[in-house]
């Protein structure tokens, strides 16, 4: 796995993931914001696990669209008809596009877990576009910080776009 890891002078983080053989590892802090450019191929490869055939991805997105807020027409949906939604990004649209991105922070050594209000996944899915955003917990030194997560998926690029944003401060006892 080719991983190259860049810092920009204002201390911007990103990864630039080309292949499989090895995931990043991220040093996770308070306030951070770290990008992930994942090549699509090996993207679309580790998302086809399960994922198979359209008739896979129909089912999963039916079973997936209760625990998510959908825009495909700028207005936020809780339900929509799973036809609505284009072939070639209805498996971005389950929450098997969460699994990459959750393996990431994994590797950080942090706890990774969901908010305790289990707030939705927001989908918005466009012409040739997806955007997922979701948020997390993570355990840092025993306290629970919250993390956005951001997932940009365009078909006319060469790679999916993953964005951690680490909260400055740690969640209260009754937040997380």
């Amino acid at each position: 796995m080719r991983s190259y890891h860049f810092i920009h002078d204002d201390y911007e983080v990103f990864d630039v993931v080309t292949d499989g053989a090895s995931i990043p590892t991220l040093f996770i802090l308070p306030c951070d914001t770290h990008v992930v450019y994942i090549d699509r191929e090996y993207y679309d490869a580790d998302m086809w696990i399960g994922l198979q055939t359209k008739t896979k991805v129909h089912a999963q997105l039916r079973r997936d669209i209760r625990r998510c807020l959908f825009s495909t027409d700028y207005r936020n949906k809780t339900v929509v008809n799973v036809s609505s939604i284009p072939d070639r990004l209805a498996r971005f649209c389950t929450q098997a596009v969460m699994a990459l991105p959750i393996e990431i922070l994994s590797r950080t050594g942090c706890l990774v877990a969901e908010c305790e209000s289990q707030e939705r996944m927001r989908v918005r899915v466009l012409d040739d576009s997806a955007r997922i955003k979701k948020k997390l917990r993570i355990a840092i030194s025993g306290q629970w910080f919250l993390v956005e997560t951001w997932i940009s998926v365009y078909l006319s690029n060469q790679f999916v776009v993953f964005v951690y944003k680490v909260a400055p401060t740690a969640l209260s006892v009754v937040e997380f």
